[in-house]
C-alpha cells in the first residue's frame, strides 16, 4: 500500500528517516489499514515508530541476519522508557522481516548504555513479529505495557538482547510464540561495525 521511499525514505544510513517513516504508516491507516513496504536498505530512526491498526511494517530480510532491511535506532539512548520504544504496537499491527540495530551501542565498565524496548505492545491483541533479527537490543520484545495485551504471534525472532529478551505480562489470552533464539552470536555475525 506504501512504499517508504515514495515518502521520502532514503535509507542510505546516515539521513533521518524517522519522518518519511511514519508519513507512510500514517498514510496507510487512513486506508483502513494495510502494509508499508521498507525495501533493503540502512535507515536512521530517531523517534518512536507508532504502528495504528492493522498496519504492517515488511521489509525484506535474510532469515536470522542483518541482511536487508535495517532500522537503525538512534533514539531514546541513556533510558528504558517504556512509553518511547522503537517500534509501537497497537491492534493487529505487524512487523515483519526487519532487523533492528542500535549503532551507538557500546559498553563501558561491563555495562551496556540502556535503551527502551523495541518493540512494545500498547494495550491490544493480535499483533505480528516474524522473521525479525534484533542486532543489539537492550531490551527486545516488550508486551507488558498496559493491560489486556493478547494473541501475540512471535515466530522466527533472532537477537543479542543486552538486557531482557522477552517480556510478557498482563496478557488475558494465550499468543503463538516459537522459533525465538537469544545468542550473542546474532550481533557477533551481523557483519555491522562495532
Amino acid at each position: 500500500d506504501a512504499n517508504v521511499l515514495a515518502f521520502g525514505a532514503t535509507g542510505n544510513g546516515y539521513t533521518d528517516d524517522t519522518k518519511a517513516f511514519q508519513e507512510a504508516i500514517d498514510y496507510v491507516a487512513t486506508l483502513g489499514g494495510g502494509t508499508v513496504f521498507v525495501p533493503a536498505g540502512y535507515y536512521c530512526l530517531t523517534e518512536t515508530l507508532t504502528l495504528p491498526n492493522s498496519v504492517g511494517l515488511v521489509g525484506e530480510l535474510e532469515t536470522g541476519t542483518a541482511r536487508g532491511s535495517v532500522l537503525c535506532i538512534y533514539g531514546g539512548k541513556g533510558t528504558t522508557d517504556v512509553s518511547t520504544p522503537a517500534v509501537l504496537m497497537n491492534h493487529q499491527s505487524a512487523v515483519i522481516q526487519l532487523a533492528f540495530w542500535y549503532p551507538e551501542q557500546t559498553f563501558a565498565n561491563g555495562r551496556a548504555i540502556p535503551y527502551p524496548p523495541t518493540l512494545v505492545q500498547n494495550g491490544s491483541e493480535s499483533v505480528t513479529i516474524r522473521n525479525v533479527t534484533l542486532v543489539n537490543s537492550y531490551i527486545g520484545i516488550d508486551f507488558a505495557k498496559n493491560a489486556n495485551n493478547s494473541l501475540q504471534y512471535v515466530r522466527d525472532v533472532y537477537g543479542t538482547c543486552l538486557e531482557t529478551g522477552y517480556i510478557n505480562n498482563n496478557s488475558f489470552d494465550i499468543g503463538r510464540i516459537e522459533n525465538v533464539t537469544f545468542t550473542p552470536d546474532v550481533w557477533l555475525s551481523s557483519g555491522l561495525p562495532g
